[in-house]
């Protein structure tokens, strides 16, 4: 049996001694608790651990939990879908349901900040010597921002504005995808608000104060992985699209071009 016996309180002033050890333990071990409810297939309530004083299983992430769910399954014959908590300063904040009876999408164990330092990593052995900004935010709904810019800084955007650089980008990836750390589903998105194209020249003989390349981005919906990937395989294009254009930049932008290509 997976489950243990805890007892599930609230702990305004802090933790306790006994609480002190459990979180110590669980850093070295990596793990978290987290609360099961198992439900049936209309989502009715067939067994709550923290209702029935049972705390829940120890787990590394999201996925591990679910796995450790499985293998109780055997107790609830009529259990379709679990519902998993993370149990912080025993308080459990709810992360979502998962149908039983499907597979588990391994790429959902990677928690959400592996996949933004996974990406931060991608793109810098890239562009090593450009502005990479990745955080993970709960603004209007959780998500994790990405912005890019070729110029590391302002000392290197015109007037020192992050827009008026030649590759400003910005993507808005798994909104409502995960919480408290961990994805919820297996596959997200990402999608661009900004950029996708580069700033050259205007063509001549046209009003415009500066033209546009297009990169070719398209918008991505897979598994944490996948999208990494697919990010990585977009800034390789990027990076070719300014190599094939590099004498066609405006005259600000190919001082900052000198030392992006290397």
């Amino acid at each position: 049996m997976t489950l243990y016996e805890r007892k599930i309180t609230r702990n305004p002033s802090g933790l306790d001694e006994n609480e002190k050890i459990q979180s110590a333990y669980e850093s070295i071990l990596n793990e978290a608790e987290y609360d099961l409810t198992f439900l049936d297939s209309s989502g009715k309530i067939i067994y709550s651990g923290s209702k029935s004083g049972v705390g829940g299983v120890r787990a590394k992430n999201t996925s591990d939990a679910i796995k450790k769910a499985k293998e109780n399954m055997k107790d609830f014959p009529n259990a379709k879908k679990v519902r998993l908590a993370i149990i912080k300063r025993n308080i459990a904040s709810k992360i979502g349901d998962f149908n039983l009876n499907e597979s588990l999408n391994e790429a959902s164990s990677m928690t959400v900040d592996e996949f933004v330092k996974k990406l931060e990593a991608t793109i810098k052995k890239i562009f090593p010597k450009s502005y990479i900004q990745i955080y993970a935010s709960k603004n209007l709904g959780s998500s994790i921002t990405f912005r890019f810019a070729l110029g590391k800084d302002k000392s290197e955007w015109v007037n020192g504005i992050i827009q008026n650089d030649p590759l400003f980008h910005t993507w808005m990836i798994g909104w409502n995808s995960f919480t408290e750390g961990h994805f919820i589903k297996d596959k997200i998105e990402a999608d661009m608000s900004v950029g996708g194209t580069l700033k050259i020249k205007p063509e001549e003989g046209s009003y415009m104060a500066f033209g546009r390349v297009k990169i070719g981005w398209r918008k991505k919906t897979d598994t944490p992985d996948k999208i990494i990937k697919h990010f990585d395989n977009y800034f390789k294009k990027v990076k070719q699209t300014l190599k094939s254009n590099k004498d066609n930049l405006p005259d600000e932008d190919k001082r900052l071009n000198k030392n992006k290509l290397g």
